[in-house]
């Protein structure tokens, strides 16, 4: 069985290249076609969609396993979980959008920023550590 981390940063990786797709693809600003902005916008929702399941096996798995078990990580959780819900409040704010809205690539553009950093700080800072030893065997999330 995949261990946690394993599947977390499966998501982080798929998440990266549908935003560098979303980031190539065109937009309402650069000329796209009603076909094309209707597939940016499934895009966005699958993206929405796989992002919201990734941040709740954080929320259940990975931010306890991190207050318990990594020296700091009572700060670290606190900062991880303030990430986790400014991206969502992003997410359902950019659901509520069609792509041809100008808001919607300017929301798009700050969940890309946001997104990026905070895998990053995951990365580097929550997972290392006793966390690592977090696997399915005890804990299996749901996918």
């Amino acid at each position: 069985m995949e261990d946690v981390l394993d599947v977390l940063a499966e998501d982080h990786e798929e998440i990266r290249q549908a935003l560098a797709a979303l980031e190539k693809g065109p937009s309402a600003a650069t000329g796209a076609t009603e076909d094309q902005l209707m597939l940016r916008k499934i895009m966005t929702e699958e993206l929405i969609s796989e992002a919201s399941k990734h941040e709740e096996i954080e929320l259940t798995w990975l931010w306890p396993a991190v207050r318990e078990h990594v020296p700091g990580g009572e700060q670290l959780a606190d900062r991880g979980i303030c990430a986790e819900l400014e991206i969502g409040a992003l997410l359902a704010e950019l659901d509520k959008l069609d792509a041809s809205q100008p808001e919607f690539e300017d929301l798009l553009s700050q969940f890309t920023q946001v997104g990026r950093e905070h895998f990053d700080f995951e990365e580097r800072q929550a997972w290392p550590g006793p966390v690592l030893s977090l696997s399915s065997e005890h804990h299996e999330p749901d996918r």
